[in-house]
C-alpha cells in the first residue's frame, strides 16, 4: 500500500468496510496509514471525524492518527490536522 494509488486505497477501504474480525479490520488500517500518498493520508484523517459515516469504528479513530503519525509523510499532517481539529475529536 505505500506505492499504492488511490485505486489501491479504495480496495483496501472497502475490504476494511467489509472484514468483521477486528485484527483483519487492523491489519487492513495498518497498511491504510502506510501510504505515501498525502492527501490519501488527509483523507483518512478526515474520515476520523465522521468515522460512523465512514464504516470507521471508535475505537480506530486513535489507531489511525497514531499510525498516520508514525508515517514520515504523515507527521506533519497530523500535528495540523489534532490542532485544527481538536474539539471534534476532544468530543469523540
Amino acid at each position: 500500500m505505500a506505492h499504492g494509488d488511490e485505486s489501491e486505497f479504495e480496495f483496501v477501504l472497502g475490504k476494511h468496510a467489509e472484514a468483521n474480525v477486528q485484527s483483519e479490520r487492523g491489519y487492513l488500517l495498518k497498511g491504510l496509514t502506510c501510504t505515501r500518498q498525502v492527501w490519501l493520508l488527509h483523507r483518512l484523517l478526515n474520515m476520523t471525524l465522521h468515522h460512523e459515516d465512514a464504516g470507521l469504528q471508535l475505537k480506530e479513530v486513535g489507531t489511525i492518527v497514531s499510525r498516520v503519525a508514525s508515517n514520515v509523510y504523515g507527521k506533519e499532517i497530523v500535528t495540523n490536522f489534532v490542532r485544527e481539529h481538536f474539539h471534534e475529536l476532544r468530543e469523540l
